[in-house]
């Protein structure tokens, strides 16, 4: 890899000068989009990786100029972001603990009490039912006639 080193005049490491975000330990929700910047002090390839993955690479980002990676796709979980900047100098790397929570779902009502039906209401019921069929056998006798 033959990167220059834009200004530093030796063969000192490149550093990471920027980040976004700031805080190391962040938040979002399922699905929504976040977006992870960073700068260094030379021109430098940058990987990005989740939990060890790689997921992105910027090539050749001259110094003091932002890589990103925009995640569009997160699911629910504790996620370790890492991005590691190198060119033939060496490398720098800074992390972020990314926590993407579930969307809140709201639980249907739990019964807090109940009480038996009682004798006498199951007694009305059937009397109820009772004259209900008795109706109709009067309105099919009524047909018949």
């Amino acid at each position: 890899m033959d990167l220059e080193c834009d200004g530093c005049g030796n063969s000192a490491p490149p550093n990471i000068t920027e980040w976004y975000p700031v805080a190391i330990e962040i938040s979002n929700n399922a699905g929504e989009s976040r977006e992870f910047k960073v700068k260094a002090n030379q021109t430098v390839n940058v990987s990005w990786y989740i939990n060890g993955s790689l997921v992105h690479e910027n090539i050749s980002v001259p110094a003091f100029v932002n890589a990103t990676y925009t995640n569009t796709s997160a699911v629910p979980g504790l996620w370790n972001v890492s991005v590691i900047v190198e060119n033939e100098n060496g490398t720098d790397m800074h992390s972020w603990i990314w926590n993407v929570t579930g969307v809140a779902i709201v639980a249907p009502p739990n019964i807090t009490e109940w009480y038996p039906v009682s004798y006498r209401d199951k007694q009305q019921r059937r009397r109820i039912k009772r004259v209900q069929s008795q109706s109709e056998s009067d309105r099919e006798r009524v047909l018949v006639h």
